[in-house]
């Protein structure tokens, strides 16, 4: 009767479970890392996106209202207290807002008549350093309504260059009254005025600065 053979069948030993394990680990490690690296990308370009999208339509809507608007003038604030004379003297100026009559009907004030001044609207933009905002505030026979247009906003500025109008020329008033070109920087942090972040997504570091430049369509009316 044949016997049969018995076969020994032999493990990893504890060294070789050891390595094992150390490689897996590392390999589990480098994986967590870029997949880490790239969820914070990922949540960056989110938040360099939002902010984007915030100054992009900011910009637009701002220089949408100065070119359709008649009057424009820059706002006095306590560190600039004669900014308007300045504006009036021939100064360039560099002020956080800026004030627009509108005289004229369009498809946004479609009521305004320019014969009758308490429909004509003013819009002022106004930026605050404490809350990190840009409101916009539109008046029409002193009744007023303010939005927040633009949060996560770290600087603002619009540079005015001021000219003369067509009856100033003419009549020989040197008075500069009306716009010549306004160009707007506006810069954009995640952060409130608590130094909070507005945007979930990213880490809260990201700025982005925009500059946008127009001119009103009515300024050269009658030359």
């Amino acid at each position: 009767m044949a016997m049969k053979r018995r076969t020994h069948r032999r493990g990893l030993s504890l060294p070789e479970v050891l390595l094992c394990a150390t490689i897996s680990a590392l390999l589990l490690t480098a994986c967590g890392v870029a997949f880490k690296a790239s969820f914070a990308s990922y949540r960056a370009h989110q938040e360099r996106q939002s902010l984007m999208a915030i100054g992009r339509t900011t910009l637009a809507r701002l220089a949408r209202d100065i070119r359709a608007s008649d009057l424009h003038g820059p706002i006095n604030t306590a560190n600039q207290a004669t900014v308007s004379s300045q504006f009036a003297a021939g100064t360039m100026t560099d002020t956080p807002g800026i004030q627009m009559i509108k005289q004229t009907a369009d498809a946004d004030d479609p009521s305004v008549n320019a014969a009758v001044s308490t429909t004509w609207v003013l819009y002022t933009y106004q930026f605050s350093a404490a809350t990190h905002t840009i409101t916009l505030t539109r008046t029409v026979n002193g009744v007023s309504t303010t939005v927040t247009l633009a949060p996560c906003v770290s600087d603002f500025h619009v540079y005015m260059t001021p000219t003369r109008s067509a009856t100033n020329v003419l009549t020989g008033n040197p008075t500069y009254d009306i716009l010549l070109r306004a160009t707007l920087s506006i810069t954009l942090t995640n952060r409130d005025g608590s130094n909070n972040k507005v945007i979930q997504d990213g880490d809260g570091v990201e700025s982005e600065r925009f500059i946008e430049a127009a001119m009103p369509r009515k300024t050269f009316t009658g030359l």
